[in-house]
């Protein structure tokens, strides 16, 4: 079963090439036994197509106003390569303008889009869903990419349709960010024209990585001398990785998770953490446990945290209000399938919310060692948690748009302050219902 995946702006083809970059190296780490062999096809069956030549081509499809991104990727491997009728490419960018991708830019790739989505679908014998990566701070990844989800769910309702969103820093990339990833969040979420919910034209769940917490573990984890968009991207890739590559239990990943991790339509926003992060030159002489792994990943949950350092230890499950309503964990590792679902903390009905009666624990995994990695564990969380980029965003735009700030940005493209307003509703009731689990 394939993952078609959908690159739209700088960032999201800065993640899409360094996700296929991160399949194709783990494939290729080990390839010693039948296991191996019977791991590296199936994930390459997933992720590429094989040419007559005998290269492989990525099920990617790329989107970006401007050019110099996605010309630098097709130039710069000779492992892999994007097909060459999988692209879009326009001379000029959106401005950093979620109205100018969405109102502008998006209809003339939407013309597009249909050829390059029909082509990545003929070539595959089954198709699992879509994952689309994107950023919520600049025009072509939040409002083109927006456009996009919303034509992919209208045309192809029975796939599985996945966000992936980067979240920028906190401290600003963009003086409109704020705005672009209200108006994204909302519209993928679900949004119709008239500003209600509509689950017909909305993203089956959405992944959110904030570039805060990636440069924190970057930084005090592995301990990197220049931390900068690969970097960064690295780690992302080495998350969404570690979900999506084989495993004993599915075929279909992205279907899976949506299915056992989105157990109400209100609750669509899924946030990733992993253990361990070792530097590269450390991670030969490392001798973690699964025991230990799992009481890092199971702190790191209790408290809120992304890395497994300065975690409060003090937190116990019985005397902390717990507000999450699925985990999702993959093991990796040597040793994984002996692991007893009964014995894992995150098994105790305490670490999930009772407002939507059971809680939800899914483990899958593999024996196999991934990207450089003797043992690994990657938690998927649908919580409260999940929300808090959103409702900073949301606060920060709030103050702007009272003040008027930069809004003839967006109507000269059409957008009005009632769309705005709609919007603003529309997280404000995703935040409200996070913040009562």
């Amino acid at each position: 079963m394939s993952i078609i995946i959908l690159q739209v702006g700088q960032c999201g083809n800065q993640v899409g090439y360094s996700f296929f970059k991160t399949i194709h190296d783990d494939c290729y780490l080990q390839n010693n036994t039948k296991a191996d062999n019977d791991y590296t096809n199936e994930s390459i069956e997933r992720f590429f197509y094989h040419c007559q030549s005998g290269k492989l081509e990525s099920r990617g499809i790329q989107i970006d106003m401007e050019e110099k991104v996605i010309s630098n990727q097709n130039m710069d491997n000779n492992k892999w390569c994007y097909a060459m009728n999988s692209k879009y490419i326009q001379k000029q960018g959106s401005g950093n303008n979620w109205a100018n991708g969405y109102c502008n830019n998006g209809p003339k790739v939407i013309q597009k889009l249909e050829d390059l989505m029909r082509f990545q679908f003929e070539r595959a014998d089954s198709i699992d869903g879509v994952l689309i990566t994107m950023s919520v701070a600049g025009g072509t990844g939040s409002g083109v990419g927006t456009l996009m989800s919303r034509f992919i769910k209208e045309n192809y309702p029975l796939k599985t349709l996945v966000n992936h969103l980067v979240w920028p820093y906190k401290q600003g990339e963009v003086s409109v960010q704020a705005y672009n990833a209200l108006l994204s969040v909302a519209n993928i979420l679900g949004q119709n024209e008239d500003g209600l919910m509509d689950s017909t034209l909305s993203a089956d769940s959405v992944i959110i990585h904030e570039n805060d917490l990636l440069h924190s573990v970057c930084q005090n984890r592995l301990a990197l001398p220049k931390i900068g968009v690969d970097e960064l991207n690295n780690l992302i890739c080495h998350q969404l990785a570690s979900v999506l590559q084989p495993v004993d239990q599915t075929k279909l990943p992205l279907s899976e998770l949506v299915l056992t991790n989105i157990i109400h339509p209100d609750y669509r926003l899924l946030k990733l953490r992993n253990v361990p992060y070792t530097a590269e030159n450390c991670r030969a002489f490392t001798t973690d446990t699964w025991h230990q792994l799992m009481k890092q990943i199971n702190q790191m949950i209790l408290t809120d945290s992304v890395a497994e350092e300065g975690l409060d230890w003090n937190v116990k499950v019985n005397n902390k209000l717990c507000a999450n309503l699925t985990n999702h964990i993959v093991l990796r590792g040597h040793g994984c399938d002996s692991i007893a679902r009964e014995s894992l903390a995150l098994n105790n009905p305490r670490m999930y919310s009772n407002y939507l009666g059971n809680h939800t624990l899914n483990i899958w995994s593999h024996c196999r060692k991934f990207n450089g990695y003797e043992k690994s564990i990657t938690a998927l969380t649908n919580g409260r948690d999940s929300v808090c980029a959103l409702d900073n965003a949301t606060a920060k735009a709030w103050n702007m748009f009272n003040t008027d700030a930069f809004l003839y940005q967006y109507e000269k493209y059409g957008l009005s302050r009632s769309h705005f307003l709609d919007c603003f509703a529309n997280t404000e009731q995703i935040i409200h219902n996070y913040k009562i689990l």
